[in-house]
């Protein structure tokens, strides 16, 4: 009785002490742990810096004009195009516009949803989502698509990166999804452009080289590739 009164006192002893250790853990405080905090919240808190919207609500209104080469089946004539673009964010959401004319003889609407996914600001460094959808629609003086309307459902995206804090570039890249047109011809095609800036303040001037590939199936199933490479210069204004 006495020796099994001796082991249950020592078990006791036994858990009171680990329980005691457990407790020191918990509350104790080393240089190893401290760096290991410090980094963990100094990625936390670049992760904020990185996601997080330096304004609420950013717009900007921009104006370009630029000269193509439009490739077709051996042609290749020099085109004109004029544009302009409205965008509106709150926060990390935003829609912009575009419309565009070209002496090609089509007008352009072009609409789209974004999503900053890193990055403060639209002007700043950042990489943000597209989705949307452009309708090209031909005059009855077209060459090849009289009175026919090519609208097409796109999603893609644009990285921005600053060098400077003045001056910097940006990449677009947009997928057209096939959708037959107005005259039955099956579209589809995608959009790279490469942008150069420089900022004044809130005055942004640029100069863009853009390749734009459509793939044109008729109804006989033949394909078609129309190529417009082109450069345009422009200027935006941010608010």
């Amino acid at each position: 009785m006495f020796i099994l009164s001796i082991n249950l006192f020592a078990d006791d002893i036994f858990v009171i002490v680990v329980q005691k250790q457990a407790a020191k853990r918990s509350t104790s405080w080393s240089l190893s742990e401290w760096m290991m905090q410090k980094k963990e919240f100094a990625l936390q808190d670049q992760w904020l810096a990185l996601h997080s919207s330096s304004t609420l609500f950013e717009f900007y209104l921009a104006a370009e004009t630029g000269d193509y080469h439009f490739s077709r089946e051996g042609n290749n004539p020099l085109q004109q195009s004029k544009a302009a673009h409205f965008g509106a964010f709150v926060s990390i959401f935003g829609l912009e516009f575009k419309q565009e004319k070209s002496n090609e003889n089509f007008s352009e609407i072009d609409y789209r949803f974004a999503l900053r996914v890193l990055g403060k600001a639209v002007q700043g460094t950042n990489f943000t989502l597209h989705y949307g959808q452009r309708k090209r629609a031909f005059a009855n003086a077209s060459s090849y698509h009289e009175n026919d309307e090519f609208k097409n459902n796109y999603w893609g995206g644009s990285l921005s990166l600053y060098l400077l804090p003045f001056l910097g570039g940006q990449a677009l890249f947009h997928q057209y999804m096939e959708k037959r047109s107005v005259n039955g011809h099956e579209v589809a095609g995608d959009l790279l452009e490469l942008t150069g800036f420089i900022d004044f303040s809130f005055v942004r001037l640029y100069l863009t080289t853009s390749k734009e590939v459509l793939n044109i199936k008729s109804s006989n199933g033949s394909i078609i590739r129309e190529k417009r490479d082109g450069n345009k210069i422009g200027i935006k204004i941010f608010f």
